[in-house]
């Protein structure tokens, strides 16, 4: 388990992270997220993953100015902290907390989440092995190239592979 996670601009132990309950993230999935690949305590396609986070912020409009040196700073600063030598960076930037509300405030302060978790790869090397696969109809909304956290078809066709003995 990660030890040390970022929330708001203060580092903090992971098991202390907390989040609003009317945080539209937790709400509504009104939030978009990054996954970002560590192999050898460096991150993976950096560049592009701040690329893709900035145009699903902008699509959304979440009022957030991404920082990419501020940004990589932090990252490499959990790497640090939790002692990850493969493993992955996620963020995840919601809207902001505002009481139940379809309609949102438009100047909404968004909640940042980092943390670092361990993560072993299969990698192509002596070791490496080969999976079964499974298809499954993709069931996101129309705007899967927006980043957001709305995950639960993910979900369905995880299990799906699961069940079949199967990557997903």
């Amino acid at each position: 388990m990660p030890k040390i996670a970022y929330i708001n601009s203060k580092y903090i132990k992971f098991n202390e992270a907390k989040i609003h309950i009317e945080d539209r993230g937790l709400q509504f999935a009104d939030s978009v997220y990054e996954v970002v690949a560590i192999y050898k305590k460096h991150l993976v396609d950096f560049d592009f993953h701040i690329k893709r986070l900035k145009y699903s912020l902008k699509e959304l409009l979440i009022n957030f100015k991404v920082e990419k040196n501020k940004l990589k700073n932090i990252f490499n600063k959990l790497i640090s902290l939790n002692k990850i030598n493969n493993g992955i960076i996620y963020l995840q930037i919601t809207r902001g907390i505002q009481a139940r509300e379809h309609v949102y405030n438009s100047k909404l302060k968004p909640n940042i989440i980092i943390y670092a978790r361990h993560k072993k790869f299969n990698l192509p090397n002596n070791e490496f092995k080969g999976e079964r696969a499974v298809t499954f109809e993709d069931l996101r909304w129309k705007r899967r190239d927006i980043k957001t956290v709305n995950l639960l078809p993910n979900i369905i066709a995880a299990n799906f592979a699961s069940k079949h003995k199967a990557y997903e």
